[in-house]
């Protein structure tokens, strides 16, 4: 989101241009009224408690290192 001010002693914002996450212009909005429609979504700060992500990892290494120790193997053999 960026606002532009017409002058340095203008308080007010006359236009406001919305973003997306890659630089790409979405909006302009030139009237202040018409911003009473936008809405924004909260980003979540943390998805996964700390132990959780600890437990994943430990349960993420235990199914796929057998996996790919046997790849490793068949290529070794190769």
């Amino acid at each position: 989101m960026q606002g532009k001010k017409s002058s340095q002693f203008d308080k007010q914002t006359k236009s406001i241009k919305f973003f997306n996450m890659f630089g790409e212009m979405l909006q302009v909005y030139n009237d202040l009224a018409s911003l009473e429609s936008v809405q924004f979504r909260p980003r979540p700060r943390d998805i996964l408690k700390k132990d959780q992500e600890k437990k994943l990892k430990k349960e993420y290494k235990k199914k796929y290192e057998s996996l790919f120790k046997n790849e490793e193997h068949s290529e070794k053999k190769q």
